[in-house]
C-alpha cells in the first residue's frame, strides 16, 4: 500500500471543539464553521487523499466526517417550514406608520408585528429597520434648543470667556430652576439618530403633575445655595415674581450682604424668564 503524505495546508492541531464526540452529537444542528469549510475544501482539492485519515487530521470521526461532506455548503441550517421574507414595501409601510405620532413611535416590536399581522419574530422585523437607520431609544423629556438659540448662547459664552478674568467669575452666581418628575414612565421609541428634534419624538412632561417637584438653586465660586422647593398659587411649577423674591430674600440676599461687607458685588446670572424680572427695569424683582 503506498504511503500517503499529508497534503500541504492540513493542520492536525486545528480544532474548534474540545472533542469529536461533541461534534458528532450536535453535527446536524451546528452551523458551518471555518474548520468544516476547510475540511470540504481539502477533500475537494485532494480527492485521492484517504477520507478516514482526512477526518482524523481534522478531529472528526468517520460518521461525522461523511455527514459534513454530504451536507450542502451553507451558513445556515434550513428549517422544515418556509422562510419568512419581509419585503422592502412592507418595511416602508411600517416605518411610515411609526412616524405618524408619538404613540406609534412608542410601539414595541411585538406590537408592530400584531398591528401589521406579520408572521415573523421581532428580530426579523428589527433587522430591516436597523438597516434603514431606525433604532429603539428612550424618548427625550424636553425639546432641545433651537439651532439659532443655541448659536446665540454659544456666542454669548464665547464673548464672556474672552473678556472676563478668573477674578470676575468669582463674583458671579449661576441660578436656575429644575423639575423632578416622580412615578412617570419614560417611553422607548423608534426613531433615526437625527430625529430627536421632531415633536413626535418628545415625551410630554407636565409641570402641573402633582408628583413633580420644583426646585431653585444657585452655585458660584466656593458657594452652593440650599435646594429650595417651591410651588406657585395653583400648586404647579410656574415661577412668579413674588415667589422668586421670597426665594432670593430667604437664601441669596445674605450672600450679597456678606460680599458687600468684603467690598465685592455679587452678580446673579439668570435666564430670560419672566419671573426673573430681566425684561423690565420697573418690575418687582428689578426694584
Amino acid at each position: 500500500m503506498p504511503k500517503w503524505d499529508k497534503p500541504r495546508g492540513i493542520n492536525s492541531s486545528l480544532t474548534l471543539y474540545p472533542n469529536s464526540s461533541e461534534v458528532e452529537d450536535n453535527d446536524d444542528c451546528q452551523p458551518d464553521t471555518p474548520q468544516r469549510i476547510a475540511l470540504r475544501l481539502t477533500a475537494a482539492t485532494y480527492p485521492d487523499y484517504p477520507r478516514q485519515q482526512l477526518f482524523k487530521d481534522y478531529g472528526y470521526s468517520k460518521s461525522a466526517g461523511y455527514r459534513i461532506l454530504a451536507r450542502p455548503n451553507s451558513h445556515r441550517q434550513q428549517g422544515s417550514g418556509r422562510l419568512f421574507i419581509l419585503d422592502d414595501e412592507k418595511v416602508s409601510e411600517i416605518l411610515a406608520w411609526i412616524q405618524e405620532e408619538f404613540d406609534h413611535r412608542a410601539a414595541t416590536w411585538d406590537r408592530l408585528i400584531s398591528e401589521f399581522n406579520l408572521s415573523c419574530s421581532w428580530r426579523t422585523l428589527q433587522r430591516p429597520c436597523h438597516r434603514r437607520g431606525y433604532y429603539r431609544c428612550r424618548a427625550c423629556w424636553n425639546r432641545y434648543l433651537k439651532p439659532e438659540l443655541a448659536e446665540r448662547r454659544v456666542a454669548f459664552a464665547t464673548e464672556m470667556l474672552a473678556t472676563k478674568t478668573l477674578e470676575d467669575w468669582k463674583n458671579v452666581d449661576f441660578s436656575d430652576e429644575t423639575h423632578l418628575a416622580l412615578c412617570i414612565r419614560q417611553f422607548w421609541i423608534t426613531r433615526m439618530w437625527d430625529e430627536r428634534h421632531e415633536p413626535d419624538c418628545q415625551q410630554y412632561k407636565s409641570q402641573c403633575n402633582p408628583t413633580t417637584l420644583h426646585y431653585w438653586a444657585a452655585v458660584g465660586w466656593d458657594y452652593k445655595s440650599a435646594l429650595i422647593l417651591y410651588w406657585d398659587q395653583v400648586g404647579a411649577g410656574n415661577m412668579d415674581m413674588d415667589r422668586y423674591i421670597e426665594i432670593l430674600e430667604s437664601d441669596h440676599l445674605s450672600r450679597v450682604h456678606e460680599a458687600r461687607a468684603e467690598g465685592r458685588e455679587i452678580i446673579l446670572e439668570e435666564d430670560n424668564d419672566f419671573a426673573h424680572g430681566t425684561r423690565s427695569k420697573k418690575s418687582k424683582v428689578a426694584k
